[in-house]
């Protein structure tokens, strides 16, 4: 990734049992991403991935565009991880997906 040219695109697929995976209001954020090189998550917006209110039980593929990769020090490159897990509308946290490593560039 060339930092702040390159975007990363993150692939993976959910199941979700009932139906409440995502949020309507757009100030409340359901995607958790740490970088391995940071202390502190940054979270991501998801919208409902079923209607709002069904108990539905289903599963696809979310892609997460991630814009904001950069270098941390001085060297021309550094490598990174990233942990992912979803939040539903009852506070339930997934597993955590942890990316292949990702090597970031000038």
């Amino acid at each position: 990734i060339k930092q702040f040219k390159d975007s990363l695109v993150i692939t993976f697929e959910y199941k979700d049992g009932d139906g409440d995976i995502g949020e309507t209001d757009p100030d409340k954020n359901a995607i958790q991403v740490k970088d391995s090189r940071l202390s502190k998550p940054d979270y991501y917006f998801i919208k409902p991935l079923a209607p709002p209110g069904s108990e539905i039980s289903f599963k696809g593929t979310i892609a997460l565009q991630i814009k904001s990769l950069f270098l941390l020090g001085t060297a021309n490159s550094e490598i990174t991880t990233l942990e992912l897990r979803i939040k539903d509308r009852a506070g339930n946290w997934s597993n955590v997906i942890t990316t292949p490593t990702i090597t970031i560039t000038r």
